[in-house]
């Protein structure tokens, strides 16, 4: 953690700068260096929350936790659950 607070004036920095719709945090260390919430994700994921940039942020599981996870049904649907964020992030960045 010490190196996201270390670092986040940057990612301040490049979000200003770039000024997306949407922001998908993939895993908790990133949830928590876009949002300063140090809540757990089992809560959070597939919801859109307002990041420290004023924009909003989708929160979804990190790849790397799916891929780790012993139990096939567990695996499975934890990788639903993330393409499914992805689409919601996709549907909720498009202009209308």
């Amino acid at each position: 953690r010490q190196e996201i607070l270390h670092c986040r004036w940057w990612l301040g920095l490049e979000l200003a700068f770039i000024r997306p719709r949407m922001v998908v945090a993939l895993g908790a260390s990133a949830a928590f260096a876009l949002t300063d919430n140090n809540a757990p994700l089992t809560s959070r994921r597939g919801q859109a929350e307002i990041g420290l940039h004023g924009g909003p942020v989708l929160i979804s599981w990190h790849p790397s936790y799916i891929l780790r996870l012993n139990d096939s049904v567990a695996r499975e649907r934890a990788r639903r659950e993330l393409i499914e964020d992805i689409i919601q992030a996709a549907r909720m960045g498009v202009s209308v």
